[in-house]
Order: C-alpha cells, then sequence, then structure tokens
C-alpha cells in the first residue's frame, strides 16, 4: 500500500528539479499524444496529476479546448508549472484524483500521463474519473508495467533481502480494476524504453530528483547506509553495456477508456 502524505511529500519536494531530469516523462508524453485523435473535440479537458505541466502543455498547445485544466495534489508542482506556462490557457488546479471538483458528467477528456502507478487507492480513483467524464467521453492514460527498473531491483537483491523499487501492478490487475469502474476499454498496449546512465548512483539521484522513490509502506526504513549503496553500485555493473553505459527498463501502459 502507498503511503498518500508520503507521495505528496516526495513530489512537492522534487517540483524543484523535477523537469531537469523529466527525459522519460516527455518521451513518453511525446507517445501518448499519439492516442490522442487528430480530430479531437473534446472542450473540456483535464490532465491529473499533471505535475510541472509536461503533457498538460501538449494538449493545450496541439488540441483545441475550451478549458484546460491541469490538476495535482502536489502545490510545488503546480506552482512550477504556473511558472513555465506564460499563456491563460491552462487553469492548475490543486486537488486529490479521489475527490475532483468537478461535476458529475461535466468533461470531455481526461488524461494522465505516468501518474495512475502512484495511487494509493486506484479503485476509486477510476470511480472518480468515471464519474466526472460525460458517456462518451474517454480517459487516455500512460502509466508503469512490472518489470521497469528490474536491473536496479536485481542489483538491491544482491545486498538484501528488503523492498528497495515500488511494485507496479499487473495488466490483469490494471483491467479488472477499469472493468469495475465500468469503463469500456478501447485500447491496452505496452512499450518499453530503456535509458542510460554513467553509473547506479546516477540513476538513484535521478529518481530522487523526480519524486519517483519507494512510498509504499513494506518499503526500505530510514537511511540507507554508504556500504549498502557502494555493494548496489558494485551488483548494477553487471549491466553495464558495450557503450560502457549502464540501462535502465521502464516498461509502460497506455490506455485508451470509454464511459
Amino acid at each position: 500500500m502507498l503511503l498518500k502524505n508520503q507521495v505528496q511529500q516526495s513530489f512537492n519536494c522534487a517540483a524543484a528539479h523535477y523537469d531537469s531530469a523529466a527525459k522519460l516523462q516527455r518521451l513518453v508524453a511525446d507517445d501518448l499524444c499519439l492516442y490522442l485523435a487528430k480530430d479531437q473535440k473534446a472542450k473540456t479537458v483535464i490532465d491529473i496529476g499533471c505535475g510541472t505541466g509536461v503533457f498538460t502543455e501538449l494538449l493545450e498547445k496541439n488540441f483545441s479546448c475550451t478549458q484546460c485544466f491541469g490538476i495535482d495534489f502536489a502545490e510545488n508542482m503546480l506552482h512550477h508549472a504556473q511558472l513555465k506556462n506564460k499563456t491563460n490557457g491552462i487553469q492548475w488546479v490543486c486537488a486529490d484524483v479521489e475527490s475532483l471538483p468537478f461535476k458529475t458528467a461535466s468533461i470531455d477528456l481526461i488524461t494522465s500521463n505516468l501518474m495512475l502507478q502512484w495511487s494509493s487507492n486506484l479503485a476509486q480513483n477510476l470511480l472518480e474519473i468515471y464519474r466526472v467524464l460525460k458517456p462518451g467521453g474517454q480517459f487516455i492514460f500512460s502509466s508503469f508495467a512490472p518489470g521497469s527498473l528490474y536491473e536496479l531491483n536485481a542489483a538491491w537483491q544482491k545486498v538484501d533481502n528488503l523492498k528497495h523499487v515500488h511494485t507496479f501492478i499487473s495488466k490483469e490487475i490494471l483491467l479488472d480494476h477499469l472493468q469495475k469502474a465500468k469503463f469500456q476499454i478501447t485500447h491496452i498496449s505496452q512499450k518499453s524504453y530503456t535509458l542510460h546512465y554513467p553509473d547506479a548512483l546516477t540513476l538513484m539521484r535521478t529518481l530522487k530528483m523526480l519524486g519517483a522513490s519507494n512510498r509504499e509502506t513494506n518499503r526500505q526504513q530510514g537511511l540507507t547506509g554508504k556500504r549498502k549503496i557502494s555493494a548496489v553500485i558494485a551488483a548494477y555493473e553487471i549491466f553495464r553495456n558495450a557503450k560502457k553505459k549502464l540501462p535502465a527498463t521502464y516498461n509502460i501502459y497506455f490506455g485508451v477508456i470509454t464511459k
């Protein structure tokens, strides 16, 4: 189970340097745009878990809509989103997806780029998304899938038996939640991305800069000792490739869901 308050705190702390580390988020955002119809006629759009607005800005720029809202529960993220976006085309709203400040059946399109995996109550989140969508409205999202960061997980397993890498839900569980929320599943697919780092410490620092540290209740507690970190860095070296870089794999779900 995820600790919501700690997830919120992590993203608030990461806001100032999030964009400098968000390479994967931008790559996935570009691909997520491909699932939006080119003749998208949604008048009211909300981007939930918008962070600093990486995907929200693409929405507002490339697709005509009367109202575009960026929603996040981390105030610092929204502050940096406002600083970056100099137009009045996006309204930034601090809110929790478990209780969206919109009327029932009032939204044409809801999007979410790499947010669902941090949900402390995914079932409730999906029910709330379903509630505010108009009949025929769509929810278009990306989310982390199992196998993400398997190299880092394998390196940690060489060091101890504790949990250091977040557990991402299976496709079967995701589909079950969507079906229970009464969505029609239009499209679900998965794509792998591999980013490269000079060393494991740079990868771990990047994850921290993104606020993407493990916040499950059964995670490693407290500070991790220097000896353990050194051991993980050494264990990760088995993955170093011919180009002398260390890979980190991210598996991503893409979904198009209809009410």
